[in-house]
């Protein structure tokens, strides 16, 4: 009898981690593909604002291979975010003109094969082996001038390694609660049914602990997934906010 309790905790606890891990598999290949829109947005979103202000420039009568404060801007639009490795402004034949951090050879040799591989003026998203990469370009009078590069670390991968983590401990605690309770059970129906009895509790007893630790994983998930995702999205309402509260100041002066 205790061999045949010992099988049933045994292949219930392999079904457990199979279909917790399966479920955390969806939810995190999940999670890194909104998660990654998510900080796409906000990087265009920023890239739009630092170049349109370039473009005002050039309408003004600036040249973009002699923008006085061009680096200056990119500092002051881009200071409060952590996830821009660099941004590059480049001319139209992917020179890079200035970035807000110093760049090698190889850096502006990559720039320019990224911008070459684009088939339109349109956005442009790719990605590097450190690093993704968005390029907006430059417009003045429907030409175009050059481009604006965002360069976006990889690091922003981090969180979905943190969630992965974090889901490992979930299934791993879940599944010993389980098998705790499955013990504790089948231990205390063994002492008090007959084995005609069994088979039935035992149903019972599994299904409702299966679908209980299958609620349980998938609320606590789905709040993480909601928490972090709605933080990004935070993030790029308060970034417009202050856009608009910027833009209304400039009118009002």
């Amino acid at each position: 009898m205790k061999t045949r309790q010992f099988k049933l905790i045994f292949a219930l606890l392999i079904f457990l981690l199979l279909s917790l891990g399966f479920n955390a598999f969806l939810t995190t290949s999940s999670f890194k593909k909104n998660n990654l829109r998510n900080y796409f947005s906000l990087a265009e979103t920023i890239g739009k604002r630092v170049k349109t202000k370039i473009e005002t420039g050039l309408i003004i009568g600036k040249e973009l291979n002699r923008y006085y404060g061009l680096n200056n801007l990119l500092k002051e639009s881009v200071q409060r975010w952590n996830f821009f490795d660099n941004i590059y402004v480049c001319s139209s034949d992917y020179k890079i003109l200035t970035s807000l951090q110093p760049v090698d050879k190889l850096s502006h040799n990559k720039i320019a094969l990224i911008l070459q591989q684009k088939n339109s003026d349109e956005i442009y998203t790719t990605q590097t082996a450190d690093s993704y990469i968005r390029a907006l370009p430059i417009i003045k009078n429907n030409i175009s001038k050059g481009y604006l590069v965002l360069s976006l670390s990889r690091q922003i991968d981090d969180i979905v390694e943190q969630l992965i983590y974090n889901h490992v401990i979930i299934i791993c605690a879940l599944a010993y609660i389980a098998v705790i309770i499955l013990s504790v059970s089948l231990g205390y129906v063994m002492k008090r049914y007959s084995s005609q009895d069994m088979r039935k509790f035992f149903t019972i007893i599994i299904t409702v602990v299966i679908i209980m630790t299958q609620i349980i994983y998938a609320s606590i998930a789905t709040y993480q997934y909601q928490t972090k995702l709605t933080s990004v999205i935070n993030k790029k309402l308060d970034y417009i906010h202050d856009t608009l509260v910027e833009d209304f100041q400039i009118l009002l002066k």
